[in-house]
């Protein structure tokens, strides 16, 4: 199946409506929209706008609230605790940025915990913000069970990503994204809605068997990135998100999708963690920056394995495919296009996608 190209504005624009047509504050709306965008636009597409018909499910269920009304429970010197009290993820999670960015400017670190929150897209959509301001970036979050603890067969804990991202200097910023899991289990998703095969060493079935159907997948268990190393990293994040913060952890999540079997009817209470640091707070920001770029041209210095063209730096790839998608437009599948205009006429919402 061939995908089509389309206008990355006139998907915003889509989003944005769509999402108004739902409830959502225009503000508000743009926000979402414009995130989920900018994930397809550096190919992070399981992070793009194909969540854009759950997350108006969600609302339309009455399990997400469209309008922000998130309360700041404890604050600090260096940190701030949020109740999301059960608004759009990214919603909060960009006044957290902003928020850890204003202590980190005041004392060279900020760090905010936030609870009783939904889905907030790509978490490095928050740290390049930071790293863009010249400030290290870190962002955490738990999510649905999709990952059993390793040696088990039943998903426990979810996929909980990791995003730093670092000022680079002449070579822009350094931006670590990943899921704790070996792939990001939206990944499997868009296989499923494309009909294809995923490989093997992906996910489980519900009796722990290796699998290539991503159907059988979704109901079963991704494997750890690194085994028992994703396994350990992805209960940090859920300490931290979770336990730490008062939001919800491992099996306390409930599902975002409400077709899965086990229900997904309830609040998520999804936690995050979001840390500033300010790249002056020891050495100056000049050496530090100038430190930065000689790290970087070394790892670039390094001779190239057979059938290496390039070293990459995490986060570089993302970037060159942000280039080549602005000007090409953003691949949709059929499949995920039809749905994403069905999502606009349940809603009452008079747009279209325009294509390239």
């Amino acid at each position: 199946m061939t995908n089509k190209f389309y206008r990355p504005s006139s998907l915003q624009e889509f989003g944005s409506k769509v999402l108004q047509a739902a409830g959502v504050p225009p503000e508000e709306a743009e926000l979402v929209s414009h995130s989920l965008v900018w994930a397809n636009l550096r190919g992070i597409d399981s992070h793009g706008i194909s969540r854009l018909p759950v997350y108006v499910n969600r609302i339309r269920n009455g399990l997400v609230n469209p309008v922000a009304h998130w309360r700041l429970i404890k604050e600090a010197k260096n940190l701030a605790w949020i109740d999301a009290e059960n608004s759009l993820g990214q919603v909060v999670a960009v006044e957290a940025t902003k928020m850890c960015l204003v202590k980190a400017r005041e004392s060279g670190l900020g760090l905010v915990a936030i609870k009783n929150t939904n889905h907030f897209g790509a978490a490095a959509y928050y740290t390049s913000m930071m790293a863009r301001e010249g400030y290290i970036g870190v962002a955490l979050t738990n999510a649905p069970p999709a990952m059993a603890p390793w040696g088990g067969r039943r998903a426990l804990l979810g996929t909980n990503p990791i995003s730093v991202a670092v000022p680079a200097g002449r070579y822009g910023m350094v931006v670590l994204d990943m899921a704790t899991s070996t792939v990001a289990r939206g990944k499997i998703r868009l296989a499923a809605a494309a009909g294809k095969p995923i490989p093997p060493d992906w996910a489980v079935d519900s009796q722990g068997q290796i699998t290539t159907d991503p159907r059988e997948a979704l109901q079963g268990s991704l494997f750890p990135l690194g085994g028992p190393k994703g396994y350990g990293l992805a209960l940090v994040v859920d300490i931290l998100c979770g336990v730490l913060g008062g939001a919800a952890y491992a099996d306390l999540i409930t599902p975002m999708y409400l077709e899965n079997p086990r229900g997904g009817l309830e609040k998520k209470n999804i936690g995050n963690l979001l840390m500033a640091l300010d790249t002056g707070s020891f050495l100056s920001r000049e050496e530090f920056s100038t430190r930065m770029e000689d790290l970087c041209s070394r790892l670039k210095g390094v001779p190239l394995a057979a059938g290496v063209e390039k070293i990459y730096l995490p986060g570089e790839m993302e970037a060159e495919k942000m280039l080549e998608r602005q000007q090409q437009g953003i691949p949709l599948s059929e499949p995920l296009f039809n749905k994403l205009l069905a999502t606009a006429r349940e809603v009452g919402a008079d747009v279209l996608i325009q294509g390239v």
